[in-house]
């Protein structure tokens, strides 16, 4: 009992920490990347602004980019592994149908190569946001993971071991029974 109030302790004080020490430093270390790549962002746009080679299709695209490198971080506590497969399936749904937005047609059809790596780089960022924001769910599961993967062994070696006793024993019946069927033979 004393172990598992150690246990569940230790799990307390790994929670405080990384949530109220470690992850708001995280967070705002991502939030100054995405800030990061806003930069980028328009300073590639008033680069082609000056050149004369900022069309309107691609300033829309720059623009839809921009919208979802703010949305970004201004929500970088909500990335988690939840939200993340929500947008997924709902992202894959509006595919299937054949709805895509404008602004991801935009990006797939422009010229602008930058646009594309600043988008892609975006998205990577996210990533790293929803696995800093489920780090110690990951962490809470992992045990729970390990003793349904051995459980699962077990039974399956335990199943194994059940069929060879019951083909070992099925075996010796038959050799037994042919055994006393030849003695019977040789005494009639």
């Amino acid at each position: 009992m004393s172990t598992l109030f150690l246990i569940l302790l230790s799990f307390a004080c790994i929670h405080f920490i990384y949530e109220q020490i470690l992850l708001p430093s995280i967070r705002q270390k991502l939030r100054s990347d995405f800030f990061e790549l806003r930069d980028t962002l328009r300073d590639k746009q008033n680069q082609l602004s000056v050149e004369g080679r900022l069309t309107k299709d691609i300033k829309k695209v720059f623009s839809g980019v921009d919208e979802r490198i703010k949305f970004a971080a201004d929500n970088v506590h909500f990335f988690n592994i939840y939200n993340f497969t929500k947008m997924l399936v709902q992202s894959k749904e509006l595919e299937e149908s054949g709805n895509r937005s404008d602004f991801i047609q935009a990006l797939i059809n422009s010229e602008e190569e930058s646009a594309k790596e600043i988008y892609t780089k975006t998205l990577k960022t996210i990533e790293k946001s929803v696995c800093s924001n489920s780090l110690l769910l990951l962490i809470y599961i992992t045990p729970i993971f390990l003793l349904v993967v051995l459980a699962s062994k077990l039974v399956k070696a335990v199943t194994n071991k059940c069929y060879q006793v019951s083909d070992d024993l099925l075996k010796a019946i038959m050799s037994n029974g042919q055994n006393t069927r030849s003695k019977s033979l040789i005494n009639t």
